[in-house]
């Protein structure tokens, strides 16, 4: 059996980005991962800030919040 890996790809800054890359198939490995739906990546993913990672719940979790 494969085991998948689920992790959280926010990483904590000033502005906080996903490390996942820009692509749905490296992305949906992310626990707070929700695909798009007008692009094939993560709704979250904000390609036009650099990665920036667009999910709350995501940045809280990594810095345990």
């Amino acid at each position: 059996m494969k085991e998948l890996l689920i992790a959280n790809f926010c990483v904590p800054g000033i502005m906080s980005y996903c490390t996942a890359g820009n692509r749905w198939e490296d992305q949906k490995h992310c626990r707070f991962s929700r695909k798009g739906s007008v692009a094939n990546r993560c709704m979250y993913f904000r390609e036009s800030l650099g990665g920036h990672c667009d999910c709350v719940d995501a940045q809280k979790d990594i810095q345990g919040f």
